[in-house]
């Protein structure tokens, strides 16, 4: 995130918003709709869980720090912490927390609710599309903002494993992960930026049609891209 916005910083003038929200979508991960299944697909249904529990990571910093950073110089700090304040998600997250602290669990998994969700689930990686298309519907030419693209890209698909992988080398000593915690770690780490990126860019009126088209173009990128980093380098080296 701050090294993406560093290098746009060093190579453009500031007189728009792509600063910052080349580092705000840097940061994000469509683990939601694109990741959960990946992982299924490529991994195994039993590891949706790891994967689940990441993409609580990735949803914290795109409502709370990520907000801040795509907000930047657009807003005010107080303004920024105000609109931040209004993204129901927070407060969805506060909710399921708390019902898990006082026990409600088997009482949620008994409604018919959970049966709802469940089905709903298969319907996740549709609306994520549906969410990309009405994004693109902003644009009002499809030219491509080649700087902000290879910079969300280099990000995604290179910063995000490189540390990655680090990370994993540093704590091999101490057996804090398994091998089903790495293999699923690796393969969040270069699935396609947030389309929630979009709502946000949306909320915050910051080229909502750019994000768009850059979330669906790192998709396309991410169809040639997974597969070759699932086959060279987390099949051989960490399974």
């Amino acid at each position: 995130m701050f090294i993406s916005r560093f290098v746009w910083q060093n190579s453009l003038n500031l007189k728009n918003v792509f600063p910052q929200l080349a580092a705000f979508t840097s940061g994000t991960s469509n683990s939601g709709f694109f990741g959960l299944p990946l992982v299924s697909i490529l991994l195994g249904s039993n590891f949706v869980k790891e994967a689940t529990l990441m993409t609580v990571g990735y949803w914290l910093y795109e409502n709370s720090v990520g907000f801040l950073v795509a907000a930047g110089n657009k807003l005010t700090l107080r303004e920024s912490f105000s609109k931040m304040l209004k993204l129901p998600g927070i407060y969805a997250f506060l909710i399921g927390l708390t019902l898990n602290f006082f026990g409600f669990n088997s009482f949620i998994q008994n409604m018919v609710y959970l049966k709802t969700v469940n089905y709903f689930r298969g319907t996740v990686s549709l609306l994520g599309m549906m969410l990309i298309g009405l994004g693109l519907a902003d644009l009002k030419s499809f030219k491509i903002n080649w700087k902000f693209l290879l910079i969300v890209s280099f990000g995604k698909f290179i910063l995000w494993p490189v540390i990655t992988v680090i990370f994993i080398l540093l704590t091999a000593n101490f057996g804090i992960l398994n091998k089903q915690n790495i293999q699923t770690l690796l393969l969040m780490s270069v699935v396609p930026i947030s389309a929630n990126s979009i709502a946000i860019a949306s909320f915050l009126e910051c080229e909502p049609g750019e994000v768009s088209f850059t979330c669906f173009l790192t998709i396309v990128v991410a169809l040639f891209y997974i597969p070759g980093f699932f086959d060279l380098i987390i099949t051989p080296y960490f399974s």
